[in-house]
């Protein structure tokens, strides 16, 4: 087998293993390395051909030099579900061999096969691992919003996320995770904006909102970008690109109306006041958000 089949599953990686297994030596490896036949990435770790790599080869080319039982985790996992655009390189081992250049490694004494995986031939911890390591890592609103993306894909499993809980007592991110299971979720999120206003009512204590919910008024269903259903008030959070247009202006005001004829009481907050001012907004809502008994 040539060093090109062996890499061109991998991202253009190799291992000093599995080029001793295809039967190179290593004075042989070490002179592909000195004439630039193959490019030392970590000790151990190969990229063929030329130096750079793509940032799958960058991902498996750390996870390769942590060691043959060694897998992706933490943030890096979670780029590689796709609930974080990107993630630093962060490997989680069995057993600790040292640290490497620009790699977090963890290690731990509990990494069973359950909890473990393979996207893009990159080894990788399961879903539910992943967002058990990441509640350690990140603040609740930060970790809300990856339940929300692990949430909406095929391989989350609520059971598995719970049993490996239950195979990691002790950890600090725990009872984070078990209160925002065990809470009603809000629905998912579209924006920053929509982020920083769900973020900033639980930090308050207020009660949270159903986002981008559907709404009867009248003879019309819309689409509400949060709901406090109990108190009837609806919050719009206006970014410039959907509402700064004349059109947008006068169509936001006729809705309002149709709302308060259906008793319903709407607040529009942008980016700024919600980011700037947020003990402003925070009192302008604890004053409107008590239960209202004539609403369903």
């Amino acid at each position: 087998m040539t060093i090109a089949s062996l890499a061109a599953s991998h991202h253009g990686v190799v291992d000093l293993h599995e080029l001793l297994d295809a039967g190179i030596s290593e004075r042989q490896v070490q002179h592909r390395a000195l004439t630039g036949r193959l490019h030392r990435k970590y000790p151990g770790v190969y990229a063929v051909g030329h130096p750079e790599l793509s940032v799958d080869g960058r991902r498996y080319a750390a996870v390769r030099a942590c060691g043959p039982r060694a897998v992706a985790s933490h943030l890096m996992a979670a780029a590689l579900w796709g609930l974080r655009r990107s993630g630093r390189l962060e490997v989680t081992v069995p057993h600790s061999r040292g640290g490497l250049d620009a790699v977090i490694v963890h290690e731990t004494r509990r990494l069973s096969a359950g909890d473990t995986t393979v996207i893009r031939a990159i080894p990788v911890t399961s879903l539910a691992r992943t967002v058990v390591d990441l509640a350690e890592l990140l603040p609740a609103d930060r970790l809300e919003r990856v339940l929300d993306h692990a949430g909406r894909h095929e391989a989350f499993d609520l059971g598995a996320v719970e049993a490996a809980l239950a195979r990691l007592p002790g950890r600090r991110g725990a009872p984070k995770l078990q209160t925002l299971l065990g809470a009603p979720s809000p629905g998912p999120t579209r924006s920053e904006l929509e982020d920083a206003f769900l973020a900033l009512c639980r930090r308050a204590g207020l009660p949270v909102p159903q986002l981008n919910v559907h709404l009867a008024l009248g003879d019309r269903l819309v689409e509400v970008d949060a709901l406090f259903g109990p108190a009837g008030v609806i919050v719009e959070l206006d970014g410039a690109a959907t509402h700064d247009t004349t059109a947008a202006f006068h169509a936001d005001r006729r809705r309002d109306a149709i709302a308060a004829a259906a008793g319903f009481q709407t607040l529009r907050y942008t980016w700024e006041r919600v980011t700037r001012e947020p003990r402003e907004v925070t009192a302008e809502l604890r004053a409107v958000l008590r239960p209202r008994p004539d609403l369903p």
